[in-house]
């Protein structure tokens, strides 16, 4: 690859501005709204901490695509990345090369969370968690900005970042971008450690795959992910669906179980994973189940549905969501169910507003987990 990457100077914690919209999204919090009294303090002691304890750090490494073959992307010096929308959306905008991205709030954060939580403080606790995740997701944002400039300068386009965990990509990529990450030029300074599973230490930490293309006729990109993750093309009636037929197959094989009961009854389940893109990568398990009722015209109608928590596993306890106010967010997720009382087929033309992000905090990342769930239920019982 021919181009090359500016520094990017990172700004010192005590003059890192972290825009309120990041920090109020975390909280639940409305945009513009004044804060009470208890509020505002509890907000500046988290910002006031922050800039004078954290060390935030960040990195890029550049590298060029090899090939695109099917969902895997072969890099130079033979490494390899498997996601059906990253592989489509690259494809889509002709991109030679990745930028890959690493943004930490810093170590002591965790520390400090953790131990007001021990000190029986749980506002700090909540507030300081998410001021750190919102400095990680503006220092992501600053860097994505500093590489799309770098790279129009060079008459080159940047596309948005997309990351390990989202819909369509598995976290166990996870692994293969931190050992990039880990032959960068100023890896000797990098604090990131990476677990088993994919979590990222500290917690507060992301990476991030950017695209790079030559083409400059793209146009908006806002939404890039989300409409090549739905698949651009609906030229017959399979392209009714929301994903590429390639992988519904690939979620039937692989997280669908279907059982047929008395009474012409069928219970579906279906297990997704992803991982908290707001506390940067913590891994979640949920557990999707549908009752569905066999009519006389074989059409099948949904009866009921449910979504938790794999059991015994915890991940959804770092959701911003959940970490605002644990109870609400259960009850309401529990109480949450698109589409029951309605024909299955509903769920192919069910048009809502959906977010690709790996969590369940809000209620468009919810409705895109539910429309993949229903839609691979719909295909699975009428191409099966």
């Amino acid at each position: 690859m021919t181009t090359s990457l500016k520094p990017f100077h990172l700004p010192d914690s005590e003059a890192l501005e972290v825009p309120d919209i990041y920090y109020r999204r975390h909280l639940g919090l409305p945009i513009g709204a004044k804060l009470e009294d208890c509020l505002a303090e509890l907000t500046e002691r988290a910002r006031t901490w922050y800039r004078q304890n954290s060390t935030p750090w960040t990195t890029a490494r550049q590298i060029a695509i090899d090939n695109i073959c099917g969902d895997v992307i072969h890099l130079e010096q033979g490494i390899e990345l498997t996601s059906p929308v990253l592989a489509q959306g690259l494809t889509h905008a002709d991109a030679h090369g990745l930028v890959v991205v690493a943004a930490t709030a810093g170590l002591g954060v965790d520390e400090k969370i953790a131990a007001h939580w021990e000190a029986e403080h749980p506002d700090e606790a909540m507030f300081l968690n998410s001021y750190a995740i919102a400095a990680v997701e503006h220092l992501r944002w600053t860097l994505g900005e500093h590489l799309s400039q770098t790279f129009r300068n060079q008459e080159m386009t940047v596309l948005p970042h997309y990351s390990p965990g989202y819909d369509g990509w598995d976290l166990t990529d996870q692994q293969t971008l931190f050992a990039l990450i880990e032959e960068s030029e100023d890896a000797e300074e990098s604090p990131l450690k990476i677990l088993e599973s994919g979590c990222l230490l500290p917690m507060k930490s992301t990476l991030a795959a950017y695209g790079i293309t030559r083409r400059t006729d793209l146009g908006a990109l806002a939404d890039y992910w989300t409409f090549h993750q739905q698949g651009p093309d609906n030229q017959d009636a399979a392209a009714a669906y929301a994903f590429p037929e390639r992988t519904l197959v690939r979620w039937q094989e692989k997280r669908l179980a279907l059982t047929a009961l008395p009474g012409g009854k069928v219970q579906a389940t279906f297990q997704v994973d992803g991982s908290t893109c707001t506390n940067m990568g913590v891994p979640l398990r949920f557990v999707y189940q549908v009752l569905l009722q066999i009519e006389e015209n074989s059409e099948y109608r949904i009866m009921d549905a449910s979504c938790r928590p794999v059991e015994e596993d915890r991940g959804y306890q770092s959701m911003c969501a959940y970490l605002g106010n644990p109870d609400r967010f259960m009850a309401e997720l529990e109480d949450y169910r698109p589409l029951v009382g309605r024909p299955l087929s509903e769920a192919v033309h069910w048009n809502v507003s959906t977010s690709p992000a790996g969590c369940l905090c809000t209620r468009p990342s919810q409705d895109h987990k539910w429309r993949i769930v229903l839609q691979t239920i719909h295909y699975a019982l009428h191409n099966g």
